[in-house]
């Protein structure tokens, strides 16, 4: 009989992903190689921290508290895309600071809450409302793609209602020679109602993968009538 046991991971990381995952595209930790790194707390116990997806997002965000089920933040700015792992500009953390109310009593009306990941897997809990072969079918109702194109998408988040968020990232084939070779597309935030129903008009927006994706979040979340 196997004598091993599961290793929870460290709580600091634990409270970060489970921030991450649903906050933004990308969120979502690789299970061996995802690493964080609590840089600041402030007077009231926000934390700064920096993440490592393993996959090769990085970013730093703010957490604004967290409790025994849940972590707080406010949603859309909790977060910036950095380019390298605990590389960021002191312009880009007093940007974050300013949005997340620094140093400032906490807001509880300004927070949403997120069910904190498991400690073992640092997964999610969240079942998609369509199986990954309806929600390319969906995101194909308004984007046509050819044999050349790779289409994957990613569950990202759940507002109070049931609507789910998806991130849709495609790549194109650039070469089939020694094996398939891909370059990177474009990606898409994808929001679908709790029945896997979704608005024609408004359920899909573009994004360019970093600057633009607290704006893009905030934009289609409001189409679509999200509550955090």
């Amino acid at each position: 009989l196997c004598s091993c046991r599961r290793v929870p991971y460290p709580e600091d990381h634990v409270m970060v992903v489970s921030q991450t995952s649903y906050a933004y595209p990308g969120g979502n930790a690789a299970v061996h190689d995802s690493r964080s790194e609590i840089i600041e707390t402030d007077e009231y116990g926000r934390v700064l921290f920096a993440y490592n997806n393993g996959f090769g997002t990085y970013s730093v965000g703010i957490r604004q508290k967290h409790d025994e089920y849940y972590v707080y933040y406010y949603d859309n700015v909790s977060f910036l895309y950095t380019d390298e792992y605990l590389l960021f500009t002191p312009e880009q953390i007093d940007s974050l600071k300013e949005a997340n109310d620094w140093n400032q009593e906490l807001n509880e009306e300004k927070m949403i809450k997120r069910k904190i990941v498991d400690k073992y897997s640092l997964s999610k809990d969240i079942d998609p409302v369509l199986d990954h072969k309806d929600q390319q079918r969906v995101f194909h109702d308004s984007i046509a793609d050819n044999e050349n194109i790779s289409t994957t998408v990613f569950l990202v988040d759940e507002s109070q209602t049931g609507q789910q968020l998806f991130q849709v990232w495609r790549r194109t084939i650039i070469s089939k020679t020694d094996g398939y070779k891909y370059a990177n597309l474009d990606d898409y935030l994808m929001i679908l109602n709790a029945d896997g129903t979704y608005d024609p008009d408004n359920y899909l927006i573009e994004f360019d993968g970093t600057s633009q994706v607290s704006t893009k979040l905030a934009v289609i979340k409001e189409r679509n009538g999200w509550v955090g």
